[in-house]
């Protein structure tokens, strides 16, 4: 079922405000519990939860093509703390179109701009992951902290 533009950014307006409550009651109980690690695990939920939501929604429109999103860095290792920058890969097929997977990458982020994240990403192919991954060692080193957040297991494993 698609969904109309309108209720698209009324479900997006949603899903920003249920992502704001969450954050607040994250920082409450930091402030009474004092747990840090507690927070940025906390944190890196809360924001798997927007993207993957975010995601689904994505896909009401009909994709045919498969993708997976990955957190990487500290947040791939759920250490997210408050107002870091968040670091994403978007992964896709081989036989993606580029306007495709464009509009998959703004979909996601332009929320999460909105929300006033720094956002670090990447676009790639899995075999590009790999070539990239083999010539850099900070991409390698980063790949090692790599999760999925939604998308296609397949493609990501």
């Amino acid at each position: 079922m698609e969904l109309n533009q309108n209720k698209l950014k009324t479900r997006i307006k949603c899903l920003k405000k249920e992502f704001l409550i969450q954050r607040d009651e994250i920082k409450k109980e930091f402030l009474k519990l004092n747990n840090s690690l507690k927070c940025c695990r906390e944190n890196s939920k809360s924001i798997d939860r927007l993207i993957s939501n975010l995601s689904e929604l994505k896909q009401t429109q009909k994709l045919n093509f498969k993708y997976g999103i990955c957190a990487v860095g500290g947040y791939g290792r759920e250490m997210l703390a408050p107002y870091s920058d968040l670091d994403l890969l978007f992964l896709f097929q081989e036989n993606t179109k580029s306007e495709d997977m464009q509009k998959i990458v703004e979909f996601i982020l332009y929320p999460l701009w909105d929300l006033g994240f720094k956002i670090g990403y990447a676009v790639r192919t899995v075999e590009e992951s790999i070539i990239l991954s083999r010539k850099d060692h900070v991409i390698q080193t980063s790949m090692l902290d790599t999760r999925l957040i939604c998308g296609s297991k397949r493609l990501f494993n």
